[in-house]
């Protein structure tokens, strides 16, 4: 998957994206799964993670919305 379908993952809040990665919003520090109802951040703004694992080694912390460290690794894996 690249760069571009996650962008359009995330502008569309694309559900059936979400287990397959996680994306980190430079500016709050906060990670969110590809569905997330909260606001768009801006592409510029916007870092991919693999697993919450690396995000929250980078210094980001979990989403209150989407609750991105529910999805566990092997539901990231089935998908």
């Amino acid at each position: 998957m690249d760069k571009k379908e996650k962008l359009q993952a995330i502008q569309n809040r694309d559900k059936s994206y979400d287990g397959k990665f996680i994306f980190g919003v430079k500016t709050t520090k906060i990670v969110c799964r590809p569905g997330c109802p909260a606001r768009i951040p801006l592409e510029k703004n916007i870092v991919f993670f693999d697993t919450m694992e690396e995000a929250i080694e980078k210094g980001y912390r979990p989403c209150k919305r989407c609750k991105p460290e529910l999805v566990t690794q092997t539901q990231q894996e089935e998908m």
